[in-house]
């Protein structure tokens, strides 16, 4: 016998005496210090560092090291709280020298998931308000927001006048793209901004995505009650663990496509374990919207593991009839690709992609970290409890955890970050996929721990973590987006016809480059950095407008950046 048979032997002896139930935990709590250790690195590189003009993209990183170091040091003390109350409960059982006493598990009724879901629909729609400020944070956001009211106007796309043409670098917000025909239009997929602008036509406040937020818990648990026939609780469980992630709440309060993603991909999961004639047809349209929702690609990597299995199985007709619809979506999308982003050759996007440097394997350690710790962390550890039993999972199980690799593998190759966003945005569309997941770790747990331990682990973690880390995520959220929020206002609450502001001298202040597509609201905002200077002099000859300077948004909490530039105009 070699060396290394030896030590293949040695490693599947190991692995065979780890304990499902403390590996999964202790993994969980690893995570959470992997994720403390980036922080650490981030701070003294300075990645993150605010008004910084080393990094255009650096606010991944100034989230992530504003809040992570808190969110991570709560959700490992909610862990704690979670494993602490399941030993406790056993060395109760055991105290008693007899069985321990019968519990009434996790199982609540069909009412009470609906009533989950209205309350996380309200809980959302409240938070819209206090936590986000009704305020589009990101240019991602904004977009959609921007391409509605295009569709609202009963357009594809918004002439620019043609006195504004040559200006055009000065007041084209970022994510709008101008088109060969001197049109805007946004830089994403249609199919969320057309959601948008139906709900802005019924109302305009937000109400989009908590009503997505609430829905995505009810499809939840109708999607975990088929996967799990025989779990009495699977559904309530299910709609529980998403209720009370951190994220999903944040997504439901904001303006980003990520809950359409979500709730997309769990009504798609219901249809693909109807498996009937109809099913395949709605299954297709389906597909075909979800990949136009905002960036195709998401969808594909959802989807791929569970089509590619009809495939395996031989299942020529509803396989071909798959086929022909991605394909056809892939070719129409990408088609609207190539005109919303005429300006932008496909050889800039392709550079966008390549081999994992050192800075990207870090920047998947912080996105995973994250995974973890805007959610109840107790769901992790279902999770690799189910990881743990993977050869016994069915089929489509094992396409769920695949699905949701394979979505978070891809980014692995993304030279760019996510940019914006709460917790890991990228993983969104999979959550429902995590949580299935959980479900099948929680049988585990269930025959590992018993039913009152295993109870009392979820039950305290999930308590805990609606008590204490969901409050500090909306706090951070709230924290962060206030400054924006309040410079936006103050800017389109002037009295004057046009306002001008340096873009570039504040942090992300080239955010704050908002306007109407038909310029129907005054003021008009312009970035003057953006401009030469003899065209800002031509632009304000003969009107009335204001100048906002870098040091007055700093009042509201805008980072001014360190450059150096000759006042405007």
């Amino acid at each position: 016998m070699n060396l290394n048979q030896e030590i293949r032997i040695d490693l599947k002896a190991l692995l065979r005496r780890l304990k499902p139930w403390p590996s999964a935990w202790i993994l969980v709590a690893l995570i959470h210090v992997l994720g403390w250790w980036l922080w650490s690195y981030s701070r003294s590189y300075g990645l993150g560092k605010l008004g910084s003009s080393r990094n255009k993209l650096n606010i991944f990183y100034a989230l992530f090291e504003t809040n992570e170091h808190w969110g991570l040091l709560v959700s490992l003390l909610v862990l704690m709280l979670a494993v602490a109350a399941a030993f406790v409960r056993g060395k109760l059982d055991r105290d008693r020298q007899s069985e321990p006493d019968p519990q009434p598990g996790l199982y609540l009724g069909t009412r009470w998931v609906v009533g989950l879901a209205l309350l996380t629909c309200a809980v959302c729609w409240v938070g819209s308000r206090t936590v986000y400020h009704s305020h589009p944070f990101s240019m991602d956001e904004y977009g959609a927001e921007f391409q509605a009211q295009i569709f609202l106007n009963g357009e594809l796309t918004a002439p620019l006048p043609e006195e504004w043409i040559p200006l055009e670098r000065g007041i084209t917000p970022i994510f709008v793209t101008v088109t060969e025909q001197q049109h805007w239009v946004s830089f994403y997929l249609p199919i969320y901004a057309l959601m948008r602008a139906a709900t802005l036509a019924i109302h305009p406040q937000m109400l989009l995505n908590p009503i997505l937020a609430g829905l995505a818990v009810w499809w939840m648990a109708v999607v975990a009650r088929r996967v799990f026939p025989d779990l009495e609780e699977a559904g309530w469980l299910a709609a529980l663990l998403l209720a009370t992630s951190s994220v999903h709440l944040v997504y439901g309060m904001s303006f980003y496509s990520m809950s359409a993603h979500l709730v997309f991909n769990l009504l798609w999961m219901w249809l693909y374990l109807e498996d009937r004639r109809w099913s395949w047809v709605c299954l297709a349209i389906l597909g075909f919207l979800t990949m136009g929702l905002h960036q195709f690609v998401m969808h594909v990597l959802f989807a791929f593991p569970f089509l590619f299995r009809w495939v395996l199985k031989r299942r020529w007709i509803p396989s071909v009839l798959m086929a022909a619809t991605y394909g056809a979506g892939l070719y129409g999308w990408m088609a609207w690709v190539r005109w919303s982003r005429s300006s932008i050759s496909v050889n800039a996007m392709a550079n966008d992609w390549g081999f994992p440097r050192f800075q990207q394997w870090a920047d998947q350690g912080m996105n995973l970290s994250m995974i973890v710790g805007w959610q109840a962390p107790v769901v992790a550890v279902l999770v690799l409890l189910g990881l743990f039993k993977a050869r016994r999972m069915s089929p489509f199980l094992q396409d769920v955890a695949l699905s949701a690799a394979f979505t978070f593998v891809f980014y692995w190759f993304f030279k760019l970050n996510q940019g914006h966003g709460w917790g890991y945005r990228y993983f969104m569309p999979v959550l429902g996929n995590w949580v299935l997941l959980a479900v099948y770790g929680w049988k585990e747990l269930k025959s590992t721990l018993g039913q009152s331990r295993a109870t009392a682990f979820v039950t305290v973690g999930l308590l805990a973590a609606v008590m204490l880390a969901v409050p500090v995520r909306l706090a951070q959220v709230h924290a962060f987006v206030q400054p924006f929020a309040d410079a936006t206002r103050f800017l389109e609450t002037r009295d004057t016809d046009m306002v001008l502001i340096d873009g570039g001298g504040s942090w992300y202040g080239w955010d704050l480059l908002r306007n109407d597509p038909y310029f129907r609201d005054r003021p008009i905002i312009v970035s003057a950095n953006k401009l030469k200077r003899e065209q800002v002099r031509q632009l304000i000859k003969g009107r009335d407008y204001l100048w906002v300077s870098p040091q007055e948004l700093e009042s509201f909490g805008m980072v001014r950046r360190k450059v150096r530039r000759r006042p405007f105009p």
